[in-house]
């Protein structure tokens, strides 16, 4: 009887993860998967498909081509990483327990994220996705395809996270609980304050924060606070193998390193990084109809300006109406002739 209580007290002592040190891990894991999602999943499409990558930033990307590689780049490199974290995770033996809980939530913050994004643009029509299947049919058909995909593939990854979290959690019956929940709920809650101030940064606007930060984060990643009720449901997620837990001890340098990290993170993709400039197309280099229509629509468009410009001058300096209207009329001259109207105005007011 003491041997068994002096065992479940070493199991505790060794299992308490330090709450600094999970938190530090979880938000480089929120880093990491907003990194992949925006910046190689988006911005690696876009270089795919020819295109010119404008701004990355935390909670968008700007292609100067819209092309449906693109939208769903984001959501096919989280599953991606997903995986590969997933092996990562297994290939990471006990004697290094930091790193194999880093492989844990970046693989559970990558696979919430995409497959959260399925239930999210079926449900609100938004999003990626909601962008994706724009022109493709009936969109309610396409949204209840995409709300049951997402409902049943956010449910698969949210059992597979419970079963590879079992080696961090250890297989006492009354522990395993309480420790899931502080490895899962601190870097939920550090992970999405910290995407919220960095999309508060963006200029886009609120809008963006709402759709993009909290509903990516807090809501795409909720899986880490619910899920974990799951281990007191029967067999549902069996006993790991190993009796004890993997210890998360704590470390400074970590901490810190991680710190500075969310730093630069916030200070250059919160506000946004312009990569290049979107191009603006010449009037010589459209089409010739282009041009001919594009031409009579400006003439027009000048012309009506001109009209008013005289009536109103007119109005009001009666005296001066000849001489506005041999300036106007030699603006109107200009205008049907686009190749000679640059040099005239620069006559005409120089």
């Amino acid at each position: 009887m003491q041997t068994a209580t002096k065992q479940e007290a070493e199991i505790d002592t060794v299992a308490l993860p330090h709450a600094f040190t999970v938190g530090s891990i979880g938000i480089l894991a929120y880093m990491l998967g907003n990194v992949l999602h925006e910046g190689m999943g988006h911005g690696g499409a876009c270089l795919l498909v020819g295109a010119k990558p404008l701004v990355l930033s935390s909670v968008h990307f700007e292609c100067s081509l819209d092309s449906r590689l693109v939208m769903a780049g984001g959501t096919l490199v989280n599953l991606l990483a997903g995986a590969v974290l997933f092996v990562l995770g297994r290939l990471t033996g006990p004697r290094y327990p930091r790193l194999k809980y880093f492989f844990w939530i970046s693989m559970t913050v990558n696979l919430f994220t995409a497959t959260g994004y399925f239930l999210f643009s079926g449900i609100g029509g938004i999003g990626d996705w909601g962008a994706f299947i724009q022109g493709l049919g009936p969109q309610w058909l396409w949204r209840i395809g995409l709300t049951i995909f997402g409902a049943v593939t956010y449910l698969l990854a949210a059992r597979i996270s419970l079963l590879e979290l079992r080696p961090l959690i250890g297989s006492n019956k009354e522990q395993r609980y309480q420790r899931a929940v502080r490895l899962s709920a601190i870097p939920y809650f550090a992970g999405g304050i910290l995407m919220c101030i960095a999309g508060a940064l963006n200029p886009k606007g609120m809008i963006l924060i709402l759709i993009s930060a909290a509903a990516s984060t807090f809501g795409g990643t909720s899986g880490l606070m619910w899920a974990t009720d799951w281990l007191n449901r029967g067999t549902l997620i069996p006993y790991g193998p190993l009796p004890k837990p993997m210890p998360i001890h704590k470390s400074w340098l970590l901490i810190v390193s991680a710190c500075a990290i969310a730093i630069a993170f916030i200070g250059v993709l919160g506000p946004g990084v312009r990569l290049a400039e979107p191009r603006v197309d010449s009037f010589f280099k459209k089409p010739k109809a282009g041009r001919r229509f594009l031409l009579i629509v400006n003439i027009y468009e000048y012309l009506r300006s001109i009209s008013t410009i005289q009536a109103v001058a007119g109005s009001f300096c009666p005296s001066l109406l000849p001489l506005i209207r041999s300036l106007t009329n030699s603006l109107s001259n200009a205008a049907v002739e686009p190749a000679l109207t640059m040099p005239r105005l620069s006559a005409i007011f120089c």
